[in-house]
């Protein structure tokens, strides 16, 4: 019998992939409240017409719809034997969920390759509408504390920040080592048992 490591796989559902202290990160989360479902109930969620008010259906994809889509995520997991951690919705942009793999009984590989198959079946098409109709937003108390460590380091900012990249527009490109310093310092401090990846 051969000993098997258990090793997180974290892997950032942004498409690309970040190595970060912890092994891989991926971002999509499970709901306390989320109802399972099945694939084909994504589907439908994919496919659910609101009206525009020009007479075409558009959809529109919700934070309930990015919850149920890794409650299917989930499940598919736990089907190959790969067990997911919530650490709920990334605070630094609110665009994604953040997610840690581990399997006991394969390589991180391995884990990687059957994370990477279940998002594709339940979780991508919804992250990228999601990401389409929702707007990135950094939670209030961070941005708060996040500009407060920006300007204290004599950079000037328009105060209308709400999102990262309007962070990063408005920082000048030579500066940005210093509002990521100030991102990862503060998000450290308030959510300390997050991962944060930024930029």
């Amino acid at each position: 019998m051969v000993a098997v490591k258990m090793e997180f796989v974290t892997l950032k559902i942004s498409a690309r992939l970040a190595i970060c202290g912890l092994p891989l990160v991926l971002a999509g989360c499970l709901s306390a409240n989320a109802e399972p479902s099945s694939g084909r109930n994504a589907q439908a969620r994919k496919a659910s017409p609101v009206s525009s008010g020009e007479g075409v259906n558009t959809s529109v994809v919700t934070r309930q719809d990015y919850e149920a889509g890794v409650r299917e995520t989930e499940v598919c997991l736990s089907e190959a034997n790969v067990e997911q951690k919530n650490f709920g919705w990334d605070p630094v942009g609110n665009d994604e969920m953040i997610l840690l793999y581990k399997s006991p009984v394969m390589s991180v590989k391995e884990a990687l390759e059957v994370a990477e198959k279940c998002q594709a079946e339940h979780l991508d098409a919804v992250r990228a509408g999601y990401q389409r109709d929702n707007p990135s937003f950094m939670s209030p108390e961070l941005m708060k504390a996040v500009q407060a460590c920006v300007r204290g380091k004599g950079i000037s900012l328009t105060g209308r920040e709400k999102s990262p990249t309007d962070l990063m527009q408005s920082v000048p490109q030579k500066l940005l080592f210093n509002l990521v310093d100030c991102v990862h310092d503060a998000a450290s401090e308030m959510f300390p048992k997050t991962p944060i990846q930024f930029p």
